[in-house]
């Protein structure tokens, strides 16, 4: 569980490295020619940006009852959402690239 905003902040900043990560072994193994790995790759790049909109999303209903800790975070909250789209969105994002 996420107790405060700077927790989420790390999360999500944890995820980012492993994302930035994920798309340098993606790039080598495109340059290797080794595509079935490149779509697990992929793949596990999916799940974490999920992960990171699971996070926001259960830090989101924590703070929606606690009206200060709302009113201090809340538009900080907004931006990050900005950052990582919906679910709806990757998958479209992704049916595309395809």
């Amino acid at each position: 569980m996420i107790h405060n905003f700077q927790e989420l902040v790390i999360l999500v900043d944890r995820c980012e490295a492993q994302i930035a990560e994920i798309k340098s072994e993606i790039n080598y193994y495109v340059w290797k020619s080794d595509f079935k790995r490149v779509v697990d790759l992929e793949a596990k790049e999916i799940l974490i940006q999920k992960r990171i909109q699971d996070y926001i999303q259960e830090y989101k209903t924590k703070v929606k009852n606690e009206h200060l800790e709302f009113k201090i975070y809340g538009s900080m909250l907004e931006e990050l959402e900005k950052l990582y789209p919906n679910k709806k969105q990757v998958y479209e994002r992704n049916y595309f690239l395809r």
